[in-house]
């Protein structure tokens, strides 16, 4: 009489296991229909698709389901250029950002916007920087293309008060309504117009740039030698700072795509990597020297660059360009799924330097005016100093035709 009770009782906990397994099974495969459909109506770019995917994906427990049907969604166009067209034409309220330094705000491009007794006019933002044709092309509108770059900005400038009276470059309203990043920095953190200066002192072909206690540390914290930046009790390599920096700007603008600008080639090299015969300032309408070191022309002294002060130039670049992109490539692996994009000015500006026949940057002058006494010449050698070495209105053109070329190459 037990053993039947116990037989009895076995049977029915038996069904009852058997049918909480059917029932499990066929939740599981109502969840992965959902799913299938939801993946197929997003991939259509159907609004739909995306919630009930987000929706069913929570309830399995899955990770990252944001990021997981944003990418889902991206399968619906050729490339991220053109996702970002179709996102930027279907939402109003997106917006474009783009913060950093002269080599974004467009100094050297001249023909800078707004009025000159206005502070800000000294940011040097020009009608000709490269984003301006991004926003063109991406259809973007005036109000939802945000520029907070300005000439001479370092990375605190990002997320801390920013120059002539502005606030953080970073500061904008509804900050995940940001689709498109673009950022140039680092540069002036890098004390690059300090090295700069002291490459175009006439103290000799070498002294000047490559033997310069200025320009041998600048090297050794590109190289990561030396600490870049300390924040709190936490000291950072030049390539971990720029980590941090878009890593926070992704968690800053948690739906945009990162564009990061790298930096050219300042002179041209052969195929075995040897650069040209010395450069010679004097002349060059393009680029200047200090007010104090306008009068050592009639001095008689030697303002040129030399090969080797080329190569170093070079290469600086070339190691910054390396600490960039593995930076972006970091990024883009580890962080919130949304791309992160490198522009590779350095190759891709190749065959139009310094010292070519049709430059896309600026050289290193002096301003040939002949009289401090001239109508505005102080506000010129100002501008024409700061535009040495920075892309004319040509190249931040082909700047920004390379950054579009880079978002529809991504992969």
């Amino acid at each position: 009489m037990r053993l039947t009770q116990n037989r009895g009782s076995w049977g029915r906990s038996l069904v009852r296991e058997r049918g909480a397994n059917v029932m499990a099974y066929v939740g599981i495969f109502i969840v992965a229909v959902a799913i299938i459909i939801g993946i197929s109506l997003v991939v259509q770019g159907s609004k739909m698709g995306q919630v009930i995917f987000l929706a069913m994906c929570r309830v399995s427990g899955g990770q990252n389901c944001e990021v997981a049907a944003g990418r889902e969604s991206q399968n619906a166009y050729p490339n991220e250029w053109e996702r970002l067209k179709a996102e930027f034409a279907k939402k109003p309220k997106a917006k474009y950002l783009v913060n950093g330094d002269s080599y974004i705000s467009g100094e050297g491009g001249f023909d800078y916007l707004g009025n000159a007794k206005d502070p800000s006019y000294w940011c040097h933002r020009s009608a000709h920087a490269s984003t301006l044709s991004i926003k063109k092309s991406l259809n973007i509108s005036g109000e939802n293309y945000i520029n907070r770059t300005c000439s001479g900005a370092v990375s605190g400038h990002l997320a801390g008060n920013g120059q002539y009276g502005e606030g953080p470059q970073q500061d904008v309203e509804n900050p995940e309504d940001v689709l498109l990043y673009e950022i140039s920095i680092t540069g002036n953190d890098l004390g690059f117009k300090d090295v700069l200066t002291e490459c175009a002192r006439p103290n000799g072909p070498i002294k000047g740039c490559t033997n310069n206690q200025i320009a041998q540390k600048l090297e050794k914290i590109i190289k990561g030698e030396i600490p870049f930046k300390k924040i709190g009790d936490k000291e950072y390599t030049y390539e971990e700072y720029l980590v941090k920096l878009y890593s926070d700007a992704q968690e800053k603008f948690p739906n945009s795509t990162i564009v990061v600008h790298g930096y050219p080639r300042f002179w041209a090299e052969d195929q075995n990597g040897n650069t040209k015969a010395n450069h010679f300032l004097e002349g060059d309408l393009t680029a200047s020297m200090l007010d104090s070191e306008i009068d050592l022309l009639s001095n008689g002294s030697d303002l040129s660059i030399s090969r080797q002060e080329k190569k170093w130039m070079n290469n600086q670049n070339k190691l910054a360009n390396r600490a960039i992109a593995n930076a972006v490539k970091k990024v883009a692996s580890e962080g919130n799924g949304n791309p992160v994009i490198f522009v590779d000015l350095y190759e891709g500006m190749k065959g139009h330097e310094i010292d070519t026949e049709k430059p896309w940057i600026h050289g290193i002058g002096i301003n040939p005016a002949e009289s401090n006494e001239e109508l505005g010449f102080v506000d010129q050698l100002k501008d024409t100093f700061n535009a040495s070495v920075h892309p004319n209105a040509i190249g931040y053109t082909e700047i920004g035709n390379l950054t579009q070329q880079s978002i529809e190459n991504y992969d």
